[in-house]
């Protein structure tokens, strides 16, 4: 596989699946993108809410109801949750309590110049 021969030093565990684009795209910045997709949201009417959620209840009717930590209200039909490592630290109860594990793991690629590999 074209990842493993690159990046023979990376041990992962069977779990997981690299994905390793080499065509030259080049990299996200996660926070440009979301200012990106706000912006766009906000042309098309979207109302931001610049705010962090504390808690997600499932109401009757279907819908939810989501309490921000500024004490905003909102009702939605759908809630996307992209949490990560925070999932268990609020309390979305549509999610129930999951079994997740959180690890310390960080994989980097530096690249340095002939002339810094020959002073280090």
């Amino acid at each position: 596989m074209l990842f493993y021969n690159r990046f023979p030093y990376l041990k992962l565990d069977d779990r997981d699946h690299p994905l390793f684009d080499d065509d030259g795209a080049g990299y996200v910045k996660a926070r440009a993108m979301v200012e990106a997709q706000k912006k766009v949201a906000h042309k098309q009417g979207c109302r931001i809410v610049d705010d962090i959620v504390e808690e997600v209840r499932d109401l009757k009717d279907g819908a939810h109801e989501i309490i921000t930590e500024k004490g905003h209200v909102l009702k939605a039909k759908k809630v996307l949750f992209c949490t990560g490592a925070f999932t268990e630290f609020k309390k979305f109860h549509p999610l129930k309590k999951l079994k997740i594990q959180v690890n310390k793991r960080t994989a980097a690629m530096l690249r340095i110049s002939e002339e810094e590999k020959d002073r280090i």
